[in-house]
Parts: C-alpha cells; sequence; structure tokens
C-alpha cells in the first residue's frame, strides 16, 4: 500500500539501485537494443557475404542508424517503461514487431513509386498499442518512421507519410480490442495517409489528377490493409507468446462462456454474486486506472470452484438448510477455503489467462474465513486451543490492483448483504469498515494502491450499491370492486 502524500520524503530510486535489485532489467534492454539493430541489418550482412563484391559502407551506415534508433528505444523504455522491460515475453513480442516492419519496409520501400504508400505501417503500431502500450507504440512509430525516410532515399514525404499514419493508428485502436474501434481506425489512417501524400504532392512539380487520385486510392488502401494485417495477427500473437489480449478477456466475460452456464445452474447464488463483485469492481476499477476487463473476467469467475460444492456456501443454501451445522468448525473452514484451489483447477482447465488466474489466486489474500465466523466458533469449542492458520485462506495478498478491487468489491458485496443495509449511511459505514479492516490487517501491502485510491474505490461502491439497494413504491392492490367485476 502506497501513501498517496507527494511530501512523503522519500527519493527516487537510481539506476544502479534499481539494477542491484534487479538486474535482469539491464541484461533485456541490452538484449532488446542488440537483437533490434542485428535483425534490422541481418539482410544487408546477408547481402554483402554473398556479393562477388563486397561495399561494407553500406552495412556499416545501416548499422549506425539501426543502432541509433535501437538505443532511442531503448532509452524510452529504461525510463518510462521498466515494467515491459522485466517481462522476456513482451521484449520478444516488441522486438519481432520492430524487427519484421523494419525488414518488411526495406523490402518493399526502396526503387518503388507507388507502392511505398502502400506498405501498412501502422499495422505494427496499432499491435503494439493493443498488446502493450499506446504511448509505446506511439514512440515504436517515430523510430519506424524514421527507418523508412532512410531506406527510402531520405525522402521526407514518406517518413511523415509514415510517421502520422502509425501515431493515427495507435492512437485511433482501442485497448479493448474491439472490432468497431478498428473500424474506424482504418477509416482515421486512410484520411490522413491521403492528406498527407497529396499535401506532398501538390508541392511538387507536375502533379495531375490522376497521379493525385492513385495516391489517394493507396491511402486508403493502406488504412484497410494495416487494419486487416493487426486485426488478424493479434488474436494468435499474444496466444503464441502468452500474453493476454483483450479479445481473450471479451472471450471469458460472456456469459455464454461453459464455465459461467455451470456456475448459473448448479450455483446460482454464487453467480448473482460475482455478477454483483464485476459491477463494482469494474467501475472502481476505471476510476483507478486499473483493466476493468481484467477486473470483470477475474469476478465473474473468482468463484467458480464453488459449483463443486455449492450447498456448502450460504448464497446457495435455502431457508432451514445449513451443512455445517452437522461439521465441527475447522472441517467448514477447510472445506470453504478450498473453493479458491478449485476455481484454479477450473480456470486452468479452461486456460484462463496467468493475469486472471492471479487475481482468483489473491482475492481473499490471508483473511480469516467468513470473517472470522469459524474461527470463533472453533475457539468456543475448544476451550482457546485452536490455530488460527487453519482459518485463514494461505493467500497471496493482493499483488496488483485489480487483486485489490476483486478482493474488496468481494468482501464489501458479501457484508452490505450479510448486514441488510439499505440506506446510503447504512452502507457507507459497511464499505468504510471493511476497506479499513483490510487495510490495517495489512492485506493490501503487496499492492500499489495508494490511500486515495482506495477512497475512490470506496466511494464507487457506495454509488454502485445505492442503485442496487433502492427501495420500491409498494402498489397497492386491486379493489374490492374490481376483483368481483362490478
Amino acid at each position: 500500500m502506497k501513501q498517496s502524500s507527494p511530501s512523503s520524503g522519500a527519493t527516487p530510486k537510481a539506476p544502479l539501485d534499481l539494477l542491484a535489485n534487479d538486474p535482469s532489467l539491464l541484461l533485456h534492454l541490452l538484449l532488446l537494443v542488440v537483437i533490434i539493430t542485428g535483425g534490422l541489418c541481418l539482410d544487408s550482412l546477408f547481402r554483402v557475404l554473398s556479393s562477388s563484391v563486397r561495399d561494407w559502407r553500406a552495412l556499416w551506415s545501416e548499422l549506425l542508424v539501426a543502432s541509433a534508433l535501437a538505443g532511442v528505444l531503448g532509452s524510452y523504455l529504461w525510463r518510462m517503461q521498466r515494467a515491459i522491460l522485466a517481462d522476456r515475453r513482451r521484449v520478444v513480442l516488441l522486438a519481432a514487431i520492430i524487427i519484421a516492419a523494419g525488414l518488411a519496409a526495406k523490402l518493399i520501400v526502396p526503387g518503388h513509386v507507388l507502392t511505398p504508400y502502400l506498405f501498412p505501417m501502422a499495422a505494427a503500431t496499432m499491435l503494439v498499442a493493443v498488446l502493450l502500450d499506446v504511448q509505446l507504440a506511439v514512440v515504436v512509430g517515430i523510430i519506424l518512421s524514421l527507418l523508412v525516410g532512410f531506406v527510402g532515399g531520405k525522402s521526407l514525404d514518406l517518413t511523415v507519410y509514415t510517421l502520422v499514419g502509425s501515431v493515427i493508428g495507435a492512437l485511433a485502436v482501442s485497448p479493448t480490442g474491439r472490432l468497431s474501434t478498428f473500424a474506424w481506425a482504418a477509416l482515421a489512417v486512410g484520411v490522413v495517409n491521403s492528406v498527407v501524400a497529396v499535401s506532398f504532392r501538390l508541392l511538387g512539380v507536375g502533379s495531375d489528377v490522376v497521379g493525385l487520385l492513385e495516391l489517394v486510392g493507396a491511402s486508403l488502401a493502406n488504412g484497410v490493409l494495416s487494419v486487416s494485417l493487426a486485426f488478424t495477427t493479434f488474436f494468435w500473437l499474444g496466444t503464441l507468446l502468452g500474453i493476454t489480449t483483450p479479445v481473450q478477456l471479451v472471450e471469458l466475460a460472456r456469459p455464454t462462456h461453459p464455465l459461467a452456464k455451470r456456475l448459473l445452474l448448479e450455483a446460482p447464488g454464487t453467480y448473482h454474486h460475482s455478477l454483483m463483485v464485476g459491477n463494482l469492481g469494474e467501475r472502481a476499477a476505471e476510476l483507478i486506472g486499473a483493466d476493468p476487463l481484467v477486473v470483470r473476467v477475474a469476478a465473474l469467475h473468482h468463484d467458480v470452484g464453488k459449483c463443486l460444492r455449492p450447498y456448502f456456501f450460504v448464497e446457495n443454501q435455502t431457508a432451514g438448510e445449513n451443512y455445517h451445522e452437522q461439521l465441527d468448525a475447522k472441517t467448514s473452514a477447510q472445506i470453504i477455503i478450498s473453493h479458491v484451489q478449485d476455481s484454479l483447477e477450473l480456470a486452468r482447465k479452461h486456460r484462463f489467462p496467468t493475469a486472471v488466474l492471479d487475481v482468483i489466486a489473491q482475492h481473499h489474500g490471508t483473511t480469516r474465513v467468513g470473517f472470522g465466523h469459524f474461527y470463533q466458533q472453533a475457539v468456543k469449542e475448544s476451550n482457546g486451543q485452536v490455530s488460527e492458520v487453519d482459518f485463514c485462506y494461505p493467500g497471496p495478498r493482493p499483488r496488483s490492483k485489480e487483486a485489490a478491487v476483486v478482493m474488496l468489491a468481494d468482501g464489501v458485496e458479501a457484508a452490505v448483504r450479510a448486514s441488510g443495509a439499505t440506506s446510503a449511511a447504512e452502507i457507507e459505514r459497511v464499505v468504510r469498515k471493511l476497506t479499513n479492516d483490510r487495510l490495517i490487517s495489512g492485506e493490501l501491502d503487496d499492492c500499489d494502491l495508494t490511500l486515495r485510491e482506495l477512497g475512490i474505490i470506496g466511494n464507487a461502491f457506495v454509488q454502485v450499491l445505492q442503485g442496487f439497494a433502492h427501495t420500491r413504491i409498494q402498489y397497492p392492490e386491486k379493489d374490492s370492486v374490481e376483483r368481483s367485476g362490478a
């Protein structure tokens, strides 16, 4: 848990301090720079080695440019995106996209007149924006556009053309990966490309209507090609490298998903509880900058393991039915604790992404089972000779904002329902008490929530719960005259 005060007196860590804590960051950075530099110059090296007359100047020229561009990218990542450097899969993905786009540009752009305007460079930045980060995609667009200008005969118009289209493509696509955003991105890239291409051609000598129409057609086709390539590629690219994609999450968030349908049929009370946790968590995640789609999916499936023994959980019990009355407190606690592992096993069988599995594993942290009810019951039964560990979830505690939000939403929904709170004041009191309990007990120590964000989460919960807890008008029955048909 972080303090949100800017005057906390903490000093930022120096690069050497960071290296001491995690030297793999520097290794990943150096490998990324070397791989990108080498990959972009691979074709030139092959041409030099296979030619009878070896001109090393062209190779050295490309090597210097590629190393400079890779160095700029590395500096940006080191300064602004260390989280990406810490993940080898994302480093590999980034390097693969840049090398593939760069080599394709060197193959298509030089020596052609109209073909360079068809080259779908914006596809690369769209992939980076959807799979990694939008700001990083803009930086990649700048680097690749400079490379295109270099290999295209130091052409300013191609540089600007590629730069503007790539940046617009990165900004136009949505991290949710929705088809509609890709369609709008195709239009945006095509229109902007057309404007840039025509504006440079009008400055030239001998521009004609047919040539301008050809440029406009190529520019519009560029937008369609870029979006088509990006949309078809990111479906399998994230899965291949084990990176969670928005499309995966959207698929898992569907109420028709097999696990969601099973939960609805076998543990309907848990299903409706999960929907409510999703509503609470998604709203809070949006307000604090966490991933609302991860929260929605994790909330929907966080208790799916309860469908294996649904009637041991209160939300699935009918009036007068409680199987725990036939068991001792420790056995009851162990049955309830096991639902986390059961949920993880079911989620793994359905190939849930790691981001969701982590939230499922962490959503109870190391809290006591049933708000301490079974522990207190065991203490009474055994005159105080009880191990508290047997009545606590094994953890780990939430390590991300998403996991913390789901933990808080899960607890708040259960606490408000148990208390029967309906008024705004009652709901707020329950929400504040639970969030403060989680904070004081240390359950939020391992995640990067600030106190300010915790307050925002609480306010979001209160607003959503008020909407569900509102009272309805008691409609009168039909009067006796109307019932008698008079």
